[in-house]
């Protein structure tokens, strides 16, 4: 039961951390407003965040916390690899004042609102 649980999470993690890493190839433009995008992006982040917690919810007795963490987790180990050492879009500085902000602040928040109430509920 708990591999069953810890799998859903890894794979909705990676699905947090993967569709909006594929959709900023769409919508990244050089010419385009830095603000706009990140403003997007991370709309398409918390949508994306909902629907799995949403799906953890229904399939799962996910601890909200452990789930938010492996979520920061999992998010911040593919953006360093990907994003600062194989693309270069940004310096480690930049991407812990601007992206990691928001991973901290997604995550743990939207677990808690939708998580939190299914752990009581199924004890």
């Amino acid at each position: 039961m708990l591999n069953n649980v810890f799998s859903k999470i890894l794979l909705c993690g990676f699905l947090a951390w993967l569709i909006p890493f594929f959709a900023s190839f769409f919508l990244n433009n050089e010419g385009a407003n830095y603000f706009g995008f990140k403003v997007i992006m991370f709309f398409i982040l918390g949508l994306i965040t909902l629907i799995t917690y949403l799906y953890l919810r229904v399939q799962t007795n996910a601890n909200w916390i452990i789930t938010s963490l492996m979520f920061v987790l999992i998010s911040s180990m593919f953006d360093v690899v990907f994003i600062i050492n194989i693309l270069k879009k940004l310096d480690i500085t930049s991407w812990v004042l601007t992206v990691l902000p928001v991973y901290l602040i997604i995550f743990p928040g939207l677990a808690y609102l939708l998580l939190r109430k299914n752990a009581e509920i199924k004890k």
